[in-house]
């Protein structure tokens, strides 16, 4: 199974997807997955035990939107494997971390003033703080996944 986004006019987003029949299907669950990762990261950063300029920093963008492809098409895998589209979650949003993470240090790289229409990372906490808010996000990925899955699910 594999998805991919078609833009109309750079606005509209369609997400379709083939099933097991390779049927091409338009993808009803798109909101409902994107809504429960959206309100995942909420919970994952208000659990965070970092001072409070670190979490700013490193919660700003990715709490600032995006489309969350990459976590909804780790949900859409879960399902379509019969599993439970909550187990997959933290994964799901380890990726979208990941994601965040590439993109802060990529800004401050091309040295970019706004993403998703608010200003950057470093723009608003500065180099030192942005690098090292997206290093937290790097390391926050294999906490997620490690504190999760243990034992045989791990394998």
């Amino acid at each position: 199974m594999f998805y991919w986004v078609h833009l109309k006019n750079g606005l509209s987003r369609e997400v379709y997807g083939v099933d097991k029949n390779r049927n091409i299907i338009f993808w009803s669950k798109y909101e409902e997955y994107r809504s429960m990762i959206n309100d995942y990261i909420r919970e994952v950063i208000s659990k965070l035990s970092i001072p409070s300029n670190l979490r700013d920093a490193s919660s700003h963008l990715i709490l600032s939107g995006g489309k969350r492809i990459r976590p909804i098409l780790v949900l859409s895998v879960v399902d379509l494997l019969g599993g439970e589209t909550d187990h997959g979650l933290p994964v799901a949003i380890a990726i979208e971390f990941l994601h965040n993470f590439t993109l802060i240090h990529d800004d401050i790289m091309d040295q970019d003033m706004y993403r998703r229409g608010v200003k950057t990372t470093h723009v608003l906490y500065g180099v030192s703080n942005a690098i090292l808010a997206g290093d937290y996000l790097y390391s926050l990925v294999f906490r997620l996944v490690s504190d999760y899955y243990k034992g045989d699910e791990a394998r």
